[in-house]
């Protein structure tokens, strides 16, 4: 989890040549972590002690998905001069 943090940090200084990577973080970061954590409840482990780390995910998740979208969308417009 601090190696996806680091990185997604590290790739914010420059989005656009990292965007590819960015989007595979993100479903990662879905997979990984909100899917394993709620498996992790459904499997008997307390709630109260996964659910904060779900809060977190989504947040990176959101976070993300917010930027690779801005980065995105500054890509495909043309350049202004």
């Amino acid at each position: 989890k601090l190696g996806i943090a680091t990185f997604m940090l590290w790739a914010s200084r420059d989005p656009r040549k990292y965007l590819a990577t960015v989007w595979l973080l993100v479903w990662l970061e879905l997979l990984h972590g909100v899917v394993d954590d709620v498996y992790l409840i459904a499997r008997g482990y307390s709630a109260a002690e996964y659910i904060p780390f779900i809060v977190v995910h989504l947040i990176i998740i959101g976070t993300g998905l917010m930027f690779a979208r801005q980065a995105s969308a500054e890509s495909a417009s043309p350049l202004k001069a």
